[in-house]
Order: structure tokens, then C-alpha cells, then sequence
């Protein structure tokens, strides 16, 4: 098993046990129903578990302050403080944790969404690795890598092709434009097969032209109204100042922020993009191109929500919460990037 560089152990700040809807497997819902746990729940004008329209339940939240009806006042998770760990719905048990089979092994990531994670708070990853490992036994997680990979449409890495494109685009974090278009432009090249041969790093960045100047505009604008819109005509308006160079405040945000200034925006965290990269986050979507636009876009979004906000970490957990790795919604808004810089380079 393959463990990033990275130290987690839980601190109790209860940020993960609400918000978010998790998913309860119903071997053990029907488990904890019948639990003493459950019925003071009810009793408490609760339902400890909610059923949805997918057929699946979830966990039930607390009205008042949308956490988790089993998250006691200490902050602590009452099944797993009164019936172990074990009890606890497997998602609650993976959290922050992610694995992903390859041909070279299992690869165990970390969410930055995770205050534990972000803070690089306990101890190495390599400690986790029996519980990582029981649950690798016991569920099924993504397997990439065995057959041929798709960079673009209509073209295809294999395994090693692939891990040259991630060790280059782990070199340019710093430079996300040529992480971005050095792979479009020879993906646009022919013949494809040749320049799976060369090195990436031998190749020249194109440059930005005044088509990709504005698409990318309208796509940020785009991507930063729909994470921000609470309703339709919202995230219209929104896209729509940015789109058209004025400064637009997030209603989240604590000031007007226009997308000429993100330069001028502290650097982002490189360390969470580069954990992306060692989690697979560039296979697990449509195309690996796709993907790297997600991380060039992604980025910019961290710059725009560190000025607007003033807190990187709450523009990290934007960008991991709801564009990248738990949010599954916007992968058309990567597909358009990449049709885009595919037209226009």
C-alpha cells in the first residue's frame, strides 16, 4: 500500500459529522435501529435515519444546527464512544480516508476537507494502515491502470504513459498553465503515438490567445456562480459581473472580488494539488485532460475564494467540498474545458 507524506489523526472538531448527508449501508442501519442509541434519538424528536428518493437512507440531522443526530455535546460520535468503532456506517468509518487499486497497488489518500488533514495533525498515514486495510477487505473501491487510459477522446495512455504525464504534471504545479496545455497541444498533435515517446518536459508551452483568454473567463465565471448560486437567477448574475470584469461578492464571501485580481491572490496550497495527483484524482472522471483542466481550474477558484473570503482554508474546503473531490456535478464544466482548449490552442 502507498502512503502520501501527509499525518492524520482525528481531533474531535465535529466539522465532518454535519452538513453533509451520509449514506448508511442498511445492514447497518437496520443495526442501529434497534439501538438504545436510536430510540433517544426519537425521543428527542429525531430521526436517526432519513429516507430518500434514491431508495438509500441517511443519516438524520439535527434541525437546530444540521449535525448529526449522534454527535454528542463533547463533540464525539455517541456509536462509536458506546459501540466501537466498528458501528459506525462505513462512510463515517472512511472518512477522511481514499483508496484507489492501481497496477502498482493501492494508493491510501486523505481529503483536505478534514481540519485533522489540513492542520497536518497526528500521526504518519502509515499508521492507519490495518484499518485502511480492513476496509479494502471488506468494501470495493476504484481500480485504474489495467487497460488502456483515456487522455483525451480517441486518445489513450497506458499504465507507464500515464505515470510520465502525472510525474510532469507534478513538476509544473507551479506553472498550472503548462500543466494544462503542454498535454493538450501534443494531444492535438499527430502522430499521438510518437509523442507518448518524448518527454513531456522537452516540449514548449503554447500560449494563451485571446479565444483562450475569454473562454477561461467565462468558465471560471460560470464555475464560481454555480458554486455559489442558491438559486437559478443567482448564479446567473454572479457568472454574469465576472463575466464582464467587474468585482462580485459571493453571498459567503467577505468582500467583492473580480477575476483580474486573482494574481494577486496568495499562493494556493500546491500541497493539496499535488496530493490530488497522488490520489488518482486524474483517472477517476472523464478523460485524464478533463481532469487536469480541473486542477488548472481549480487553482484559480482557491485564488478567488482566499481573496473573497480571506481564509484559504475556507477556500480549501470549497474547492475540495464542492468542485473536486465530493462533488460529482461539474465534470461537464471540466469537459467544456477541455473541448475548449482542444478548439482553441
Amino acid at each position: 500500500m502507498h502512503f502520501p507524506p501527509l499525518r492524520y489523526d482525528c481531533i474531535q472538531c465535529g466539522k465532518s459529522c454535519g452538513h453533509w448527508r451520509v449514506l448508511v449501508e442498511e445492514e447497518a442501519r437496520l443495526r442501529l435501529e434497534q439501538t438504545e442509541l436510536a430510540e433517544q434519538a426519537r425521543k428527542l424528536g429525531y430521526q436517526p435515519f432519513v429516507a430518500c428518493n434514491d431508495g438509500f437512507h441517511r443519516l438524520g440531522f439535527r434541525p437546530e444546527d444540521d449535525k448529526c443526530v449522534f454527535l454528542r455535546s463533547d463533540v464525539l460520535c455517541a456509536v462509536h464512544a458506546e459501540l466501537g468503532a466498528a458501528a459506525k456506517p462505513r462512510a463515517c468509518r472512511q472518512f477522511p480516508f481514499f483508496l484507489v487499486e492501481t497496477p502498482d497497488g493501492p494508493f491510501a489518500g486523505l481529503s483536505f476537507r478534514c481540519t485533522a488533514v489540513k492542520q497536518q495533525s497526528g500521526r504518519p498515514m502509515e499508521v492507519h494502515r490495518p484499518q485502511l486495510e480492513e476496509l479494502r477487505a471488506t468494501g470495493q473501491y476504484p481500480r485504474v491502470g489495467d487497460g488502456p487510459i483515456a487522455f483525451t477522446p480517441g486518445h489513450f495512455l497506458d499504465w507507464p504513459g500515464y505515470l510520465s504525464l502525472e510525474s510532469f504534471a507534478r513538476a509544473s504545479l507551479v506553472d498550472p498553465w503548462r500543466m494544462l496545455a503542454v498535454p493538450a497541444r501534443a494531444a492535438s498533435q499527430a502522430p499521438w503515438e510518437s509523442t507518448l515517446r518524448e518527454e513531456w518536459t522537452a516540449l514548449p508551452t503554447p500560449q494563451h490567445n485571446e479565444l483562450l483568454h475569454a473562454f477561461e473567463r467565462n468558465l471560471l465565471a460560470g464555475l464560481v456562480g454555480a458554486l455559489e448560486g442558491r438559486d437559478l437567477a443567482e448564479m446567473q448574475a454572479g457568472a454574469s459581473t465576472l463575466q464582464g470584469g467587474e468585482a462580485w461578492q459571493p453571498p459567503r464571501a467577505r468582500r467583492p472580488v473580480s477575476l483580474a485580481q486573482l494574481p494577486q491572490a496568495r499562493t494556493p496550497d500546491y500541497r493539496y494539488l499535488e496530493h490530488l495527483l497522488f490520489r488518482k484524482y486524474l483517472l477517476l472522471g472523464n478523460s485524464v485532460l478533463s481532469r487536469l483542466a480541473a486542477l488548472y481550474l481549480a487553482e484559480k477558484v482557491l485564488r478567488f475564494y482566499s481573496l473573497a473570503m480571506d481564509d484559504q482554508e475556507q477556500a480549501l474546503d470549497i474547492v475540495e467540498g464542492e468542485m473536486l473531490s465530493h462533488a460529482d456535478s461539474l465534470e461537464p464544466y471540466f469537459a467544456a474545458a477541455e473541448d475548449g482548449l482542444l478548439r482553441h490552442l
